[in-house]
């Protein structure tokens, strides 16, 4: 009897958050929500794409990635968005409806691809996807900002190991959440990849990653103005410009 009760108990259960699933889509160009901001869209240009990781909401406007977008959008004519991890087939095809008009003005399409924290490990697996299915012609610039490996479970086992061995007492900082599993430029399909990590932050921090063309540590002599949570506000002009100079003003 008590085993029917539960299970009448978990129907109800699972036929009510059914009933409060919110249906998303992705909102139109020029207004942003937790999950998405397209914020410019053209017919040519380069292609850029920021991803964001934990916690980032792409209408936070204290949020540095999002005004990497924002000013990237400025100096780069072409479309931009945000999105966040949780969107990531969302973001694919919005970066493959893109790519398709570039293609059918004959013009070449070029990505720029940004991913922050987990938005490092899910931007890390676009990139192979991107290259594997033929979405765009090249990945003109991959940058991450303080790659996370993504995953709760994960990320709990790996910060109780930090805990374990005392990363928050002594000096050292351990890179055991840092993502450093991503694609190695080709000079073809991804021409060049900048990482930037900080180590200031206790448990969550990126990390030198073998792969990338450029490794970038992030810190200030004064200490503990940096974290991980922070850490893309500090480097705004730094990606703009590195997104600017790799991608230009405009198509081809």
């Amino acid at each position: 009897m008590a085993g029917r009760v539960v299970m009448a108990m978990s129907v109800l259960a699972v036929a009510a958050s059914a009933g409060c699933v919110r249906e998303w889509s992705v909102p139109p160009v020029g207004t942003a929500d937790a999950l998405c901001h397209i914020v410019t869209e053209e017919e040519s240009g380069p292609i850029v794409l920021v991803v964001l990781g934990r916690g980032g909401e792409c209408n936070d406007r204290l949020l540095g990635t999002r005004q990497i977008a924002l000013e990237t959008a400025k100096n780069v004519k072409g479309s931009t968005a945000i999105f966040s991890w949780q969107t990531a087939e969302d973001a694919c095809e919005w970066v493959r409806r893109e790519a398709l008009k570039r293609r059918r003005r004959g013009e070449t399409a070029r990505l720029g691809l940004i991913g922050h924290s987990w938005g490092g490990d899910v931007s890390s697996r676009m990139a192979t996807r991107f290259m594997r299915e033929d979405t765009v012609d090249e990945i003109t610039l991959y940058v991450t900002l303080d790659a996370i490996t993504q995953g709760f479970v994960k990320c709990g086992a790996e910060t109780a190991l930090s805990m374990l061995l005392l990363e928050g007492v002594l000096p050292h900082r351990l890179p055991l959440m840092a993502f450093r599993n991503t694609p190695a430029p080709d000079g073809k399909k991804l021409k060049r990849h900048i990482n930037y990590y900080q180590v200031d932050s206790t448990h969550l921090h990126g990390y030198h990653i073998p792969t990338a063309t450029e490794n970038h540590e992030v810190w200030f002599d004064r200490g503990h103005e940096i974290g991980h949570g922070n850490m893309d506000n500090f480097i705004i002009p730094l990606v703009v410009e590195d997104m600017r100079r790799a991608l230009g003003g405009g198509g081809q």
